[in-house]
């Protein structure tokens, strides 16, 4: 469905490899920047710069040793790859019946 690219601060160049296999598979992906004691801190912004981001992609910040914080990158996964879905096809999708 789609995938999230955890980027560390400390080796933030490693992103581009995985990035780059995304975007060249044209899957949709979110970008999650691990933000912990001890490592640089940049801004949301200056991240998406420095990786060539496009606006689309979500870039959202984690704990990647907090539960809830990893089910939110993982919702926003979802999220975006639906959203993309509906705006290359040009339709929602079917409603649950029950």
């Amino acid at each position: 469905m789609g995938a999230a690219v955890l980027v560390d601060t400390r080796r933030i160049t490693d992103a581009f490899a995985p990035l780059d296999y995304f975007e060249n598979r044209n899957l949709p992906y979110v970008v999650a920047l691990n933000k912990f004691d001890g490592a640089p801190q940049y801004e949301a912004e200056e991240v998406r710069e420095a990786l060539a981001i496009s606006p689309q992609v979500p870039l959202v910040m984690t704990d990647a040793r907090q539960r809830d914080s990893v089910k939110q990158v993982l919702v926003t996964v979802v999220e975006h790859a639906m959203l993309r879905l509906q705006s290359e096809h040009g339709r929602g999708f079917p409603t649950p019946v029950g």
